[in-house]
């Protein structure tokens, strides 16, 4: 009896022992899983990182890029604004120039036609004093 008693122990000991053995197999297997996972984790937060870097270093300079590209478009908006200015007192001083043309215009003809009034009544005066005086001083007129 003591010798089954004892092979029971020792196949007991031996099923506990076999047990443990298992755990820590289980054991080492999850720790070498939790590394692996780690080590992807730092992997892919290294890469992340060299991205962010990268993503920022772009951003800057489509940053400065676009400060240039403002100042660029704030210049010539400004030239663009002088040459409106210059152009639009260019068409002011083309339009009072052209009135005044016109007003000289106006006025000589103005005074063509007071010339040809007072030649005529001139002339009338000169072709009355002719035929009263018999003379031609619409020739000396000439």
């Amino acid at each position: 009896k003591k010798a089954v008693a004892s092979q029971h122990e020792a196949e007991r000991q031996l099923a506990e022992v076999q047990k443990k053995e298992r755990e820590r197999q289980l054991a080492e297997a999850e720790r070498i899983k939790a590394e692996e996972e780690k080590k992807r984790i730092s992997l892919a937060k290294a890469v992340t990182d060299s991205q962010l870097e990268v993503s920022k270093e772009k951003l800057h300079e489509t940053i400065q890029e676009l400060k240039i590209a403002l100042d660029e478009t704030t210049a010539s908006k400004d030239v663009a604004e002088k040459s409106k200015r210059r152009a639009e007192a260019a068409a002011d001083e083309a339009k009072r120039a052209q009135a005044e043309a016109v007003t000289a215009k106006n006025e000589a003809e103005k005074q063509r036609l007071e010339a040809e009034r007072l030649y005529k009544l001139e002339y009338e005066r000169a072709e009355r004093i002719k035929k009263q005086a018999g003379s031609t001083i619409v020739d000396e007129l000439k």
